[in-house]
């Protein structure tokens, strides 16, 4: 994890490049259909096969990036790391317990430069107006 003033960054290459693989399988499947029907279906373009599994490919990139957390920039995306702004997202992308994710933010206090907002930062000793929620 990499622990920043407002925000905690996480790596999750394998989920990226996962999706990205799929969609990657997607597109080939059907331009290979596409080239593989040719002229033998009558009255079908098989390159508007291609054409909307690239479209559904797409689609499926977007709605995998939008899943995990609201604001993911397609850098990021790309780079594998998810910029959480709050415990709930925090939670979204590791999967990990609430409470857990609280520990270890609590522990490592000392270490980092976290600063935490939200109705249940109390026990924080960094707090302010614009931070890590703590929701």
């Amino acid at each position: 994890w990499d622990i920043e003033e407002t925000t905690v960054g996480v790596n999750c290459v394998r989920y990226v490049y996962t999706v990205l693989a799929l969609a990657g399988l997607l597109v080939a499947g059907g331009l290979t259909a596409a080239f593989t029907i040719g002229d033998r279906l009558e009255g079908v373009d098989p390159f508007g096969i291609a054409t909307f599994s690239w479209v559904l490919a797409a689609f499926m990139i977007l709605i995998a990036k939008s899943v995990r957390v609201t604001e993911w920039p397609w850098r990021s995306f790309l780079q594998g790391r998810v910029t959480c702004r709050s415990l709930s997202e925090l939670r979204a992308v590791t999967g990990a317990n609430e409470q857990d994710l609280i520990l270890y933010l609590l522990t490592n206090e000392q270490e980092n430069v976290l600063v935490t907002r939200g109705p249940y930062n109390r026990l924080f000793t960094r707090k302010g107006d614009a931070g890590f929620s703590i929701d």
